[in-house]
């Protein structure tokens, strides 16, 4: 058996395992609803469908494990014995239909390039997308 845990943000935490036979068959889009499963039998989640969970990520933000478990599809079998991952939260209140997207439907992680007239930035848009991290690259050169 391999054990994940799920912190919340109070601190509360719950325990998910399951039989490392089994790891590269899970995906984490199983680790995502088996983590709002057990929480919410513990009675630690009160669900919000204003603020869905909409992945998990590492507690030390390590970008490139947190993209991986962004994505719906990829199997489990990357996740350590007693790796500690927390919720990451959607935004139901940015919805993309029929209006330009701006800044504020992103999070800025970090910056990773910059040239003479442009930034690119590695962010998360806050909907329940499923995978969600994305660059934003910014111009600073008129057109």
């Amino acid at each position: 058996m391999k054990n994940v845990f799920i912190r919340l943000e109070n601190g509360a935490q719950v325990k998910v395992s399951f039989e490392v036979a089994l790891q590269d068959k899970l995906t984490c889009e199983w680790l995502v609803s088996e983590a709002i499963s057990q929480l919410a039998q513990e009675k630690l989640l009160k669900l919000d469908p204003r603020r869905p969970i909409v992945a998990l990520q590492t507690l030390d933000h390590l970008i490139p494990l947190d993209y991986y478990l962004s994505c719906p599809g990829k199997s489990i079998s990357v996740l350590k014995e007693g790796m500690v991952l927390t919720p990451f939260y959607g935004d139901n209140n940015y919805k993309i239909q029929g209006q330009k997207v701006n800044l504020s439907f992103f999070h800025i992680v970090k910056m990773i390039g910059s040239g003479g007239f442009s930034k690119v930035y590695l962010s998360k848009l806050f909907m329940n997308l499923g995978s969600f991290l994305t660059n934003l690259w910014f111009s600073s050169k008129k057109r």
